[in-house]
């Protein structure tokens, strides 16, 4: 027959605390989950936040770059090819929209004509996904994250047809968009220190 004297007092004081400890080590165990479970909840709901906001920056972006060239399609200097007038017009548009990194025509082979930004000799960009998908579809068409050429920094390109008055595409107007605006927007985020993101 067990009898608790026959063990010793070391043994049974460390069996007391062992059950006075057991509830308060349980509530903290239960209260770690709930607290690491709010903190991931919490961190869903920001980053969601933070997606949203960046795809509803990347509409804006898109759609104002889209009425841009849209009305650079109209010009008659575009239409024309006039380089000497239609570059100058490209640098002023790029001045007052930061958001870009430069504004490019290209001709229907993929020779760039013309440049907001200064460029040393034409450059080829049949290659370019957003050259040969606005060829293809004859509407506003993405191309990829590149190192731009001519301005030496990471970019999206957007291209948009150029079509002549029988609607035959005649060149692509490109778009870049300045990937670290990206950056500033997810500078003003408030974005806990050491926090890293990835954008596809």
């Amino acid at each position: 027959m067990f009898r608790p004297s026959s063990l010793s007092i070391r043994f049974l004081l460390l069996l007391i605390v062992f059950v006075v400890a057991l509830p308060a080590a349980g509530v903290i165990f239960y209260s770690g989950i709930e607290f690491r479970d709010t903190m991931l909840d919490q961190a869903r709901q920001e980053t969601l936040q933070l997606s949203e906001r960046i795809a509803t920056e990347q509409r804006n972006l898109v759609m104002a770059a889209e009425q841009l060239m849209t009305s650079l399609a109209q010009l008659p200097e575009v239409k024309n090819r006039d380089r000497s007038r239609v570059e100058p017009i490209l640098r002023d548009l790029l001045k007052l929209n930061p958001m870009y990194a430069n504004i490019t025509i290209s001709d229907s082979r993929g020779m760039m004509w013309a440049s907001a930004a200064p460029m040393s000799s034409p450059i080829d960009v049949s290659t370019r996904r957003f050259f040969k998908s606005a060829v293809a579809s004859g509407r506003l068409s993405s191309g990829e994250y590149i190192l731009s050429r001519i301005v030496t920094k990471p970019v999206f390109n957007l291209g948009y047809p150029l079509k002549d008055q029988g609607g035959r595409i005649v060149g692509v107007i490109g778009v870049s968009l300045n990937i670290d605006g990206y950056r500033q927007l997810l500078q003003q985020m408030n974005l806990p220190q050491g926090a890293s993101f990835v954008i596809l």
